[in-house]
């Protein structure tokens, strides 16, 4: 069931004075705008294709890795 909600606050809000401060916006900024800059990843990239073998799968041997799954090994 909706009711309107009471006219006058319920507590006295004090706000204090407006600050005597201008908006804090450097002047030359305001004045030419920003500078574009390109981002590093916004230029199209080359899709990244290994022409060697960087590494295998093979048994470790190590004998903390007791439960015998193949692991990658640098070679």
């Amino acid at each position: 069931m909706a009711f309107e909600p009471p006219f006058d606050p319920v507590q006295l809000q004090v706000h204090g004075p407006v600050p005597l401060t201008p908006v804090a916006v450097p002047v030359l900024q305001r004045l030419v705008g920003v500078v574009e800059k390109v981002p590093p990843l916004e230029d199209p990239q080359d899709p990244f294709t290994a022409t060697t073998q960087l590494c295998t799968v093979g048994w470790s041997g190590n004998p903390t890795h007791g439960d015998g799954f193949p692991v990658a090994v640098l070679v």
